[in-house]
Order: structure tokens, then sequence, then C-alpha cells
């Protein structure tokens, strides 16, 4: 979806990323210990930790392009829907430096081309 040729499909993405991340942190939560319990053909399951930094991977890369869009509206959106999300998403130590300084570059770009 980052890489769409439509403008409002790749907004729609950046105004919604926050929400999926988070819905996917919950179904890991969730789902974790009934791996764990699971029989998946005698190997064993992947641990919670390697799943998280997937999924944390998976995000990073998505907000990085969200965050490098050539469109103005994609960046705006990202930054006025969820950001916040996003850092508590990543956690302490990701959350400072994957977001937040990735973040804070991006603006001064987004600031200068609104404003």
């Amino acid at each position: 979806m980052t890489r769409d040729e439509a403008v409002v499909v790749r907004a729609a993405f950046a105004g919604n990323i926050a929400r999926l991340a988070k819905t996917a942190m919950r179904y890991l939560d969730q789902c974790h210990p009934k791996m764990q319990i699971a029989d998946n053909g005698g190997g064993a399951p992947p641990s919670y930790e390697s799943e998280l930094q997937t999924l944390h991977e998976m995000i990073q890369h998505a907000v990085a392009m969200l965050l490098t869009d050539p469109c103005n509206l994609v960046k705006q959106t990202l930054m006025e829907n969820g950001i916040t999300e996003l850092c508590v998403f990543f956690g302490k130590q990701k959350g400072i430096y994957t977001v937040s300084c990735i973040t804070f570059v991006h603006m001064s770009v987004l600031y200068n081309v609104v404003f």
C-alpha cells in the first residue's frame, strides 16, 4: 500500500497504520500463548520476541516509506493520525530511535512545505 499509485490509498494507509499496528500487537499477545501449546509438526514455535521483532520491522518499514512519500498529504496524515500510538507500539527504545528521530527530521521538511 505504501507504493500504490493512488495518493488516497497511501493517505488512508498512513491514517490507519497506528491502528493496524495496535491490532497486530493485540493479536500477537493473544495468540502467542496458544502457539506454545499447539503442535506445529514437531518444531519449536517461534518465540514471542522474534515475532515481535518481525512485526516491528514490518511497521517500521511502512512508516519510513510513508514519511518519505513524495506527496505531502500522506506525510501530514501520518503525523496527524497516530504518531503517538506508533511511539507506544515501538516501545521505549525503538520508539525513541525509530519514530521520534525519523519523525522530527521529516517534520522540518513537512513544516517547510505546509507553511
